[in-house]
């Protein structure tokens, strides 16, 4: 009888699987979410959720893996705590997606040469005359996003700058290896003046130091006015 007692307790204790109900599973996967850190602020939620064993996210399928002790939690309440998120969510669909690159006019000078983490020679998309912006960025990152948009309001404001995108899709790729060795954050943006130098490498979300970079690559021009600007 002792031995059970201290069974059940360190069950209490320590949560160790097998100690409770059944086990179960249910995966989330969200539409259009614009960022890894969204997708883990869900499973963080549902990992505090009584009853909940484990909560993974899957960065590839956009996916939140729920396991837990069915005796405890239930699909219902866990439901609501992904609702509670705010982010458009199924448990139909076992494949979610992210959110879609932010568009760009087509009168702007703007290429994508590396689609999917592939190796590239920057030298060669070098665009001449012209500030190059290389920026390297993936799908699942929130502030690549905010650079990628900063980017856009400069170009809107001046005719000199070319963009050029590099998709890492994850930390394993070629192209990572190839141009990203030290690094170990994105956004990553790379400014090069019309002359080929490069002038400028800037990890994170710095706009004051990427139009500054910019502009001594290629000279100052006027803030976009309300009318240039977009959303």
């Amino acid at each position: 009888m002792r031995f059970g007692y201290i069974l059940v307790l360190a069950c209490l204790l320590t949560g160790a699987l097998g100690c409770g109900g059944p086990q179960a599973s249910l995966v989330y996967s969200f539409e259009e979410l614009e960022c890894m850190s969204c997708l883990s602020s869900v499973a963080h939620e549902l990992s505090e959720r009584p009853g909940v064993e484990q909560a993974k996210t899957d960065k590839n399928a956009v996916s939140v893996r729920v396991t837990y002790d069915a005796s405890v939690a239930t699909p219902r309440g866990l439901d609501e705590v992904v609702q509670a998120k705010g982010f458009p969510w199924s448990r139909e669909r076992a494949q979610g997606s992210w959110a879609p690159e932010i568009p760009f006019p087509e009168s702007l000078d703007v290429q994508k040469i590396s689609l999917a983490g592939e190796e590239v020679e920057l030298a060669a998309h070098l665009a001449p005359g012209k500030v190059t912006v290389f920026d390297f960025f993936a799908a699942w990152c929130g502030p690549c996003r905010v650079v990628t948009h900063e980017i856009k309001q400069i170009m809107l404001a001046r005719d000199d700058v070319a963009l050029r995108k590099v998709n890492i899709v994850d930390w394993d790729r070629p192209v990572v290896r190839q141009h990203l060795q030290g690094v170990t954050n994105i956004p990553h943006v790379l400014v090069y003046g019309p002359d080929g130098t490069r002038v400028a490498a800037i990890t994170g979300v710095k706009k004051d130091a990427l139009r500054a970079a910019i502009e001594q690559a290629g000279g100052s021009a006027p803030a976009p006015s309300s009318e240039e600007s977009e959303p």
